[in-house]
């Protein structure tokens, strides 16, 4: 978290996407896709839009 930005950056594959989804409900969700990023050259950045305007929320990302 700087300010007021939460991001992170992921590694995998290259040219496969991911797609990142967020909730503030673990049990219940649901997940929202937030963004859909494709690994370029092994690696992208994620940097949530709004994550100040939610608290505690959570990351997970998946392929397609």
């Amino acid at each position: 978290m700087t300010n007021g930005t939460f991001g992170f950056r992921m590694t995998g594959t290259p040219d496969i996407q991911v797609i990142v989804e967020r909730t503030t409900d673990l049990v219940h969700g649901p997940w929202v896709p937030v963004s859909t990023n494709t690994l370029t050259d092994r690696s992208s950045g994620f940097v949530d839009p709004k994550p100040s305007t939610l608290a505690g929320n959570f990351y997970r990302f998946r392929t397609p």
